[in-house]
């Protein structure tokens, strides 16, 4: 009787064990992949933050409006709204399909989104970059000011 109770023991105690053991390694393999789509996550975001930066260095420059899709709408007096941005070269970074558009470009008074010759006020951008990847995708959306000069 104590030789099957201490078999039956020994059985029960390794079975916990090789559970425990089993529950370990399916986390461990868990992490990995959560940590490998973090990774492609932030590769998406990180293109999203490139191209950000690429436009406001179009906006400091006065030359956004050169890049959208119909440029003549910067000519028009008040609001813009909803204009796709061309991004040439960088409409694919990596595995990422990227697409800008501008939301909003909000003049001062009177006034264009192209105002080349004015010296006062300033022009308010809304625009949104998003990043398609085969797995993934990010999106950034960001107000930036740009003083006349």
């Amino acid at each position: 009787m104590r030789n099957g109770f201490a078999l039956l023991s020994s059985i029960v105690l390794a079975l916990i064990a090789l559970t425990f053991v089993g529950v370990l390694l399916y986390m461990g393999s868990q992490s990995t992949r959560v940590s490998g789509l973090k990774r492609e996550y932030s590769s998406a975001y990180e293109a999203c933050r490139g191209i950000a930066d690429y436009l406001i260095t179009l906006m400091e420059r006065g030359s956004l409006c050169d890049s959208l899709q119909d440029p003549a709408a910067c000519d028009r007096p008040g609001i813009i709204s909803n204009i796709p941005i061309g991004l040439g070269a960088y409409s694919e970074l990596g595995n990422f399909q990227m697409e800008a558009e501008l939301k909003h470009c909000i003049p001062e008074e009177n006034g264009t989104c192209r105002d080349a010759e004015r010296t006062d006020g300033a022009r308010l951008y809304h625009v949104t970059v998003r990043a398609q990847g085969p797995q993934d995708r990010a999106e950034v959306e960001f107000v930036y000011r740009v003083y006349y000069r």
